[in-house]
């Protein structure tokens, strides 16, 4: 869009328009035409950031969605105000908890672990699927402890032995119950003796140490 002006070609005030940006564009029975490009000016409206997430948009999507949800809230909601914080995407909402925890689901629960621990570590928080390579190294771990486990049943010379190794289990387990404490108990000798662990390997180590804190205790009072 253009402003319009007409002036007498003798006019004095023909350079002072030139001075402010009048463009002559047709001289015609001694008058003179000038033009001045009309620039819009853009309001600009100021992003406001995203609250704080902490709560699901519905739970009841997310649960549909993944069963072992409630493990990974902690480092869940961590994920998504890093992502808000990064402010590379739209607001998160039920949409965005929806397709996050379904992709979540497509994976054994400690590599979705894993997943939302490299997001949050990024400046860009973008959850994305990680390597066959950095998955089989989670894994692994894993498949041999439950090869153990299973070699261990193996080799109970008699079913009452293997009956009577899972009534230890059971009772370790209720003792695990009854006695909350030992797990911090666990959690500060592990931190201690194993401060370079990190991750599901930290994790499965505390998890055996409670256990070993248990029968120690339930033998001692035997």
């Amino acid at each position: 869009m253009y402003e319009h002006k007409i002036i007498k070609s003798q006019d004095k005030a023909i350079w002072i328009l030139q001075k402010e940006g009048w463009g002559l564009c047709a001289i015609s029975e001694w008058k003179m035409y000038f033009r001045k490009e009309i620039k819009k000016t853009r309001t600009v409206t100021k992003k406001e950031p995203q609250k704080p997430v902490t709560s699901y948009f519905s739970e009841l999507v997310v649960k549909g969605q993944c069963s072992y949800y409630k493990d990974l809230e902690e480092q869940y909601f961590e994920w998504v105000k890093v992502r808000a914080n990064c402010g590379k995407f739209k607001p998160f909402n039920e949409s965005s908890e929806k397709s996050a925890w379904k992709k979540l689901w497509k994976h054994p629960k400690p590599v979705a672990e894993r997943m939302l621990e490299v997001a949050s570590a990024q400046s860009y928080g973008m959850l994305y699927d990680l390597s066959e390579s950095d998955v089989s190294k989670i894994m692994e771990p894993l498949r041999q402890e439950k090869q153990k486990e299973e070699m261990k049943l193996q080799w109970f010379v008699s079913e009452e032995d293997k009956q009577k190794a899972e009534r230890e289990k059971q009772r370790i387990q209720q003792y695990i119950i009854n006695n909350p404490s030992i797990k911090e108990t666990a959690r500060l000798f592990v931190e201690e003796k194993h401060s370079s662990l990190s991750g599901m390997y930290k994790d499965k180590m505390i998890t055996a140490r409670i256990a070993k804190i248990a029968k120690d205790n339930l033998d001692n009072n035997k």
